[in-house]
């Protein structure tokens, strides 16, 4: 799970979060699933059939996904069959769609717009909100622990991000096992420059493998996403365990986007300013 701080700029939170929430069915849309679980299955599924956890694409699928709804055509009536595919479609309903043991289709429902799982208002800071006071900050704070991480390691921190190690690792035995993430996690550890911080109680993130200027420049307020009646803004999509998911915005840009968003927002006397906590 991630928990991730969170900007409102708002009058009506349950309006405004709710387009972005995993849980609200009224957001829903089917998602076929099929091929990327053919793929799944072409890698995967040997190793599943060694171990005894699913003998065939079928069993392999609801393993997969977690999903416990099978509507097999091969011994159902046509029009049962029919009538129990648009229930489940009604209803917004995972299942799958086998033939015995072949498969037809996996449809999924989710919110493919979804942010987040819940999330909770925790501070009212309308009085005290000053944004380019705040931006200012963040720039001396990452200006000191800039020159505190190159004062500890006598040069530029120089090592390889854990999205390319995961890359390397991958091309190097052809794709992903169980211990793909243990090998990838003991080799991006052990690189020179990190362990020298993490024996100092120090982790940096990839974007301090610049100049202090550079890493100045990407300064932005310390929130990972905005909420405002005009939408969701995030600097990237935010994922299980502390993870992201698809392209980062560059520092400078996110901050750029936060201060309009910011500006356009409290136009509107009635806002109020709410620091949030959202979980995913």
């Amino acid at each position: 799970m991630t928990h991730f701080r969170t900007l409102y700029i708002g009058h009506d939170p349950e309006e405004d979060f709710a387009p972005y929430g995993e849980q609200d069915e009224r957001y829903y849309r089917p998602v076929d699933r099929t091929k990327e679980l053919r793929a799944d299955h072409k890698q995967y599924g040997k190793e599943y059939r060694k171990k005894g956890k699913a003998k065939n694409i079928v069993e392999f699928a609801k393993l997969w996904y977690g999903i416990d709804t099978v509507v097999d055509k091969a011994s159902l009536a046509p029009a049962l069959f029919a009538s129990l595919v648009n229930k489940l479609n009604a209803l917004h309903r995972r299942h799958i769609i086998a033939n015995g043991t072949r498969l037809v289709k996996v449809t999924d429902y989710y919110n493919p717009d979804a942010k987040y799982d819940y999330y909770s208002k925790n501070e009212n800071i309308t009085a005290d909100f000053k944004p380019e006071e705040m931006l200012e900050k963040a720039r001396e704070n990452r200006r000191n622990f800039y020159r505190k991480v190159v004062g500890i390691l006598g040069h530029q921190p120089q090592f390889t991000s854990f999205e390319e190690v995961m890359k390397q690792v991958e091309e190097e035995q052809g794709g992903r096992d169980e211990s793909f993430f243990d090998k990838v996690g003991d080799r991006y550890w052990e690189q020179p420059d990190l362990k020298v911080l993490d024996e100092q109680g120090i982790r940096v993130d990839a974007d301090i493998r610049c100049s202090e200027e550079e890493y100045v420049a990407k300064a932005s307020l310390p929130f990972c996403a905005i909420v405002t009646d005009k939408g969701w803004f995030e600097e990237a999509r935010n994922g299980m365990w502390g993870t992201t998911i698809g392209p980062v915005m560059d520092g400078k840009d996110w901050a750029e986007l936060q201060m309009l968003v910011i500006k356009d927002a409290l136009q509107n006397p009635c806002n109020k300013v709410w620091l949030c906590d959202c979980h995913i």
